[in-house]
């Protein structure tokens, strides 16, 4: 069985999630080892061998909402000063 796609914010989460599928297959897990972007855990018991490979990324706010936000802004600022000029005409 591999599973792909899932992501955990927290360390705990992933220990949660592994002692989980651990004692679903009645197996021990040996110690988490850690790398700079890789965790791995090696699990085994009587009649299931799991092993898990973590891969560590940052998670980052994306800087493409701010500069939108500024043009929604500017884009406000200008059609309220239109309206405003076009008001001064009438």
């Amino acid at each position: 069985m591999e599973v792909e796609g899932l992501k955990f914010r927290k360390l705990v989460n992933v220990r949660n999630f592994i002692s989980k599928l651990a004692s679903d297959y009645d197996a021990k897990c040996g110690k988490l080892n850690k790398s700079e972007n890789l965790m791995t855990v090696e699990c085994s018991g009587s009649n299931a061998k799991l092993y898990f490979e973590i891969k560590t990324e940052r998670i980052r706010k994306p800087k493409v909402e701010k500069k939108e936000k500024k043009e929604s802004e500017n884009k406000k600022s200008e059609e309220s000063a239109d309206k405003q000029q076009e008001e001064k005409k009438q």
